[in-house]
């Protein structure tokens, strides 16, 4: 008995965490989602993002006027995070993923700055 009653409070628990974060990622009028995310450190970058533009800034003297950024305009980002990528031949390289209002997530290489794939429904449904 007491682990239906364990299984049900997880349960209802998970729902209400589900419906809290669907709750917060729905864009505020008025208000874009800003924040930042430190890239690992051997990158040396740091990705930033407001409303539905991002941008990725480098520490090397070398690669500070390579400026990668994006704008989407149907897209409002909220989160972001980091990821490795391991590449053909065996280097290491990096990838960011941005979370959106509308519940989708996309993801991106830092190197070329280019969409790593297509965007993710991911939690669209959620965020209805």
């Amino acid at each position: 008995r007491s682990r239906a009653v364990a299984r049900r409070s997880a349960a209802a628990i998970a729902s209400a965490s589900a419906r809290q974060a669907a709750a917060m990622s729905k864009p505020t009028p008025g208000k874009r989602g800003r924040g930042c995310a430190y890239g690992p450190p051997e990158l040396g970058a740091l990705l930033t993002f407001t409303g539905s533009r991002w941008r990725l800034w480098r520490e090397a003297p070398e690669e500070r006027d390579a400026e990668l950024s994006h704008n989407d305009p149907s897209e409002s980002y909220t989160q972001a995070c980091w990821g490795p990528d391991a590449s053909e031949a065996g280097a290491a390289d990096h990838r960011f993923a941005l979370g959106c209002a509308s519940g989708r997530v996309q993801v991106w290489d830092s190197r070329s700055g280019d969409a790593a794939g297509p965007t993710a429904a991911a939690f669209a449904a959620g965020a209805r």
